[in-house]
Order: C-alpha cells, then structure tokens, then sequence
C-alpha cells in the first residue's frame, strides 16, 4: 500500500534539511504537490477525530488504553487493533 500525505509541501529535503531534487524522491512535495490544506482539518468519524491534511484518525477517548503502559505493552495493544506489524 502507497500513502500520499497532502501536506502542501511544495520542496524536497536531504537528510540535514537542506534543498533537493523532489524527482523520485518518494516525499510528498513530489507526490502531493501543491495540494490546498482541506476545510475542515479535523472532522469527526466513525473511527475517530481524522485530521484530513494527512488521514491520521485519533481514537475519540483519551483513555481508552490504561497507562502507563510498557513500551511492549503499547506495541501489542496497537498490533491488536491493526496499527503494527
């Protein structure tokens, strides 16, 4: 599976920050080039609060896992739901 984030982002980096070629280049001025910031960012799903700039959804309880948690423990929970491979 391809992501495209549609950041907006209209230049590409080196590793350090400094200017690049986008040509190629995998990151997402080269693949989402130009694209307007969507109206609304946030909206309210069935799954949960989707920032629609990059398709990232929150879970709508912030508690819904108990912590703290282990770092093995927050893997597991997030293979469990499909987050991990």
């Amino acid at each position: 599976m391809t992501v495209s984030l549609a950041t907006g982002r209209t230049g590409c980096h080196a590793g350090w920050g400094e200017p690049a070629a986008c040509r190629d280049s995998g990151q997402d001025a080269n693949c989402a080039r130009d694209l307007p910031w969507p109206r609304p960012r946030l909206v309210m799903t069935a799954e949960g609060i989707e920032y629609r700039l990059t398709g990232v959804v929150w879970h709508p309880d912030p508690n819904a896992c108990a912590g703290p948690v282990s770092w093995n423990q927050a893997l597991a929970a997030a293979a469990s739901i499909g987050g991990v491979d």
